[in-house]
Protein backbone atom coordinates (compact mmCIF):
# COMPACT_ATOMS: atom_id res chain seq x y z
CA UNK A 1 0.00 0.00 0.00
CA UNK A 2 1.37 3.68 -0.82
CA UNK A 3 0.94 6.62 1.24
CA UNK A 4 -2.45 6.96 -0.71
CA UNK A 5 -4.14 4.05 0.76
CA UNK A 6 -7.00 4.34 2.79
CA UNK A 7 -6.53 3.67 6.12
CA UNK A 8 -9.44 1.32 7.31
CA UNK A 9 -9.18 1.83 11.24
CA UNK A 10 -10.03 5.63 10.87
CA UNK A 11 -10.75 6.16 7.20
CA UNK A 12 -7.94 9.12 6.28
CA UNK A 13 -5.21 8.11 4.09
CA UNK A 14 -1.59 7.75 4.78
CA UNK A 15 -0.95 11.00 4.30
CA UNK A 16 -1.68 11.83 8.42
CA UNK A 17 1.59 10.17 9.13
CA UNK A 18 3.59 13.16 7.68
CA UNK A 19 1.93 15.44 10.21
CA UNK A 20 2.05 14.24 13.73
CA UNK A 21 1.78 17.32 15.06
CA UNK A 22 -1.54 17.63 13.58
CA UNK A 23 -3.47 14.94 14.51
CA UNK A 24 -2.52 15.28 18.12
CA UNK A 25 -3.58 19.38 17.97
CA UNK A 26 -7.10 18.57 16.70
CA UNK A 27 -7.25 15.18 18.93
CA UNK A 28 -10.09 13.70 17.18
CA UNK A 29 -8.03 10.73 15.92
CA UNK A 30 -6.49 10.20 19.15
CA UNK A 31 -9.61 10.26 20.74
CA UNK A 32 -10.63 7.42 18.53
CA UNK A 33 -8.11 5.51 18.97
CA UNK A 34 -8.23 5.52 22.73
CA UNK A 35 -11.92 4.09 22.82
CA UNK A 36 -11.65 2.16 19.97
CA UNK A 37 -8.81 0.29 22.81
CA UNK A 38 -10.42 0.54 25.75
CA UNK A 39 -12.96 -1.62 23.70
CA UNK A 40 -10.87 -4.26 22.36
CA UNK A 41 -10.00 -4.44 26.07
CA UNK A 42 -13.56 -5.13 27.45
CA UNK A 43 -14.18 -7.86 24.86
CA UNK A 44 -10.68 -9.53 25.31
CA UNK A 45 -11.13 -9.58 29.11
CA UNK A 46 -14.97 -10.83 28.94
CA UNK A 47 -13.86 -13.80 26.29
CA UNK A 48 -11.52 -14.65 28.33
CA UNK A 49 -12.86 -14.74 31.79
CA UNK A 50 -10.36 -12.39 32.89
CA UNK A 51 -11.24 -9.23 35.72
CA UNK A 52 -10.54 -5.81 34.40
CA UNK A 53 -8.43 -4.14 37.37
CA UNK A 54 -8.02 -0.02 37.40
CA UNK A 55 -8.57 2.57 39.75
CA UNK A 56 -11.50 4.35 40.99
CA UNK A 57 -11.79 7.54 43.57
CA UNK A 58 -8.34 6.92 44.14
CA UNK A 59 -9.01 2.60 45.24
CA UNK A 60 -8.06 -0.60 43.20
CA UNK A 61 -11.38 -1.77 41.98
CA UNK A 62 -11.77 -5.61 40.19
CA UNK A 63 -14.61 -6.06 37.65
CA UNK A 64 -15.62 -9.60 37.56
CA UNK A 65 -15.90 -10.40 33.57
CA UNK A 66 -19.64 -11.36 34.10
CA UNK A 67 -20.39 -7.98 34.88
CA UNK A 68 -17.88 -5.74 31.94
CA UNK A 69 -20.05 -4.13 29.72
CA UNK A 70 -19.58 -3.35 25.89
CA UNK A 71 -21.75 -0.85 24.99
CA UNK A 72 -22.33 -1.54 21.14
CA UNK A 73 -22.12 -4.75 21.01
CA UNK A 74 -24.79 -7.67 21.83
CA UNK A 75 -23.85 -9.39 25.27
CA UNK A 76 -24.14 -12.89 22.88
CA UNK A 77 -21.38 -11.67 20.68
CA UNK A 78 -18.61 -10.47 23.68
Amino acid sequence: MGNNSTNSRNGTNGNLKKNPRKIFADGVLVDAAIQESLRDVRILHKKMGVPLVGSRNGKIISIPPEEIQIDDLPLTEA
